[in-house]
């Protein structure tokens, strides 16, 4: 039983999927990468009157994509606490099953991450690259074992202690730049066809007008305009229903 007597733990999903990553070389995460303590005491001698801040919302889920949000010291969230540093991984603890996973770019060196955090700092051993160790963390194997390690209801939780324990495969270095070069592939393909579709929407309204024999109303960025008393209609009084744009449409 491996001393866990929750029953999610040992679901036969879960142990299918780790007696597979077993079958294969593997490592545990822990033995991979070291996760990082470094934390901030939330005093403004760090920084002038604002500071930059991560917090679980605002990172994409498996997209390695997130924002940075400037908060006033003195507004600090007590939960705005660890120091990431570029090229550090962040690791959401609440659902990390969602895979609220992104590296840290360059220009967010010294910048404050959530204590929802797991930051995931110096690889261990030359076996594991960062790039692979980024991807194969947002894969469903890993994703999937962060599920049979959390505890909780709702919103599971996973401790730094499962973090380590959870495992990852260890192909060849040959094959992780493999895998790299296809995933970039993909995701470059991605980009493109997102780009293609957005054209298709951004078109669409101009299509839609041609078919009814209409013309698009002429941007109008007026902010004063007068409105006669016997165009009041009832009892609107409020002032967006009477801009100049919306009444060339009508």
């Amino acid at each position: 039983m491996n001393g866990r007597l929750d029953p999610h733990f040992h679901l036969p999903e879960f142990r299918a999927l780790v007696q597979r990553i077993k079958g294969k070389p593997h490592m545990r995460l822990g033995d991979v990468v070291e996760q990082s303590g470094e934390s901030w005491d939330g005093k403004p001698a760090h920084f002038s009157d604002e500071f930059p801040y991560i917090e679980i919302s605002a990172v994409g889920l498996r997209t390695d994509v997130y924002t940075v949000e400037m908060v006033p010291v003195n507004q600090a969230p007590s939960r705005a606490r660890m120091i990431v540093r570029a090229g550090d991984i962040i690791m959401s603890t609440t659902r990390p099953h969602r895979g609220a996973i992104v590296r840290i770019r360059p220009e967010n060196e010294g910048a404050i991450a959530s204590t929802g955090f797991a930051v995931l700092r110096n690889v261990k051993t030359p076996a594991v690259s960062r790039d692979y160790l980024l991807n194969v963390l947002m894969s469903p194997l890993v994703l999937r074992q962060f599920l049979q390690r959390s505890s909780g209801g709702n919103y599971p939780a996973i401790t730094p202690n499962e973090i380590n324990n959870v495992l990852i495969p260890v192909p060849k270095d040959d094959v992780q730049a493999n895998l790299l070069q296809q995933l970039e592939r993909v995701r470059t393909d991605k980009k493109e066809k997102l780009a293609q579709a957005e054209a298709l929407l951004n078109g669409i309204d101009d299509l839609l007008l041609a078919e009814l024999g209409l013309a698009a109303p002429k941007k109008d960025g007026r902010f004063v305009f007068a409105v006669r008393r016997e165009e009041i209609a009832g009892l609107r009084f409020d002032v967006a229903y009477y801009l100049p744009k919306c009444k060339t449409i009508l």
